[in-house]
């Protein structure tokens, strides 16, 4: 059998018996948490540098950034939702080949995020930090996009109350981390993170 054949057993199996309401709330709240710590470990990273660097004025740029990556993610979400009608194999084509390109923006980003910042500093070009903290934050919402479109399509309609449930809760969860990790930004060691 090809693999197109066994990804559509699989999605007729999933659409028979979708997954129950915990999974669909514990996986909400994961998929937030998990995400969007990775995002805000990302912006206090280069908020630091900043502040190390003594250039509190350039923190609007960084805000700026991780604002327009939100507002695109918004975007993306409803794309996805409305305009993209995924099948079982192309969602996991999209889903593997997302994961992919999404490591290897990880290993870039954090590779040369720092010294980005810090040449962005050095010269001045204040937009530069906006783009970045643009792309580290939007790879976030990007990949978060998919995992929800994955889980709700999984959830399916009966399945849509418990995953509202576990975004709400997962937002609460991030709010926690996030405004944790702001505080202790100053003496948390982020290249380590």
């Amino acid at each position: 059998r090809s693999l197109a054949d066994r990804l559509v057993r699989a999605e007729t199996r999933l659409a028979q018996g979708g997954i129950g309401a915990t999974a669909v709330f514990a996986g909400a709240v994961t998929i937030l948490a998990r995400e969007g710590l990775e995002a805000v470990l990302l912006v206090v990273a280069i908020l630091g540098v900043l502040g190390r660097a003594g250039r509190s004025d350039a923190k609007r740029f960084v805000h700026a950034g991780w604002i327009a990556a939100l507002a695109a993610g918004a975007a993306t979400w409803w794309i996805a939702s409305h305009l993209v009608a995924m099948s079982g194999a192309s969602r996991e084509v999209i889903e593997g080949v997302s994961a992919l390109l999404a490591t290897a923006i990880l290993f870039y980003v954090s590779y040369w995020l720092l010294s980005k910042t810090e040449a962005a500093l050095s010269r001045g070009s204040l937009g530069v930090l906006a783009g970045l903290t643009f792309v580290a934050v939007y790879r976030e919402v990007f990949e978060t996009v998919l995992f929800f479109q994955a889980l709700a399509a999984q959830a399916g309609p009966e399945g849509r109350g418990a995953l509202l449930a576990g975004m709400g809760a997962g937002v609460v969860v991030l709010a926690v981390l996030a405004l944790s990790i702001f505080r202790l930004g100053q003496r948390l060691p982020m290249r380590r993170f």
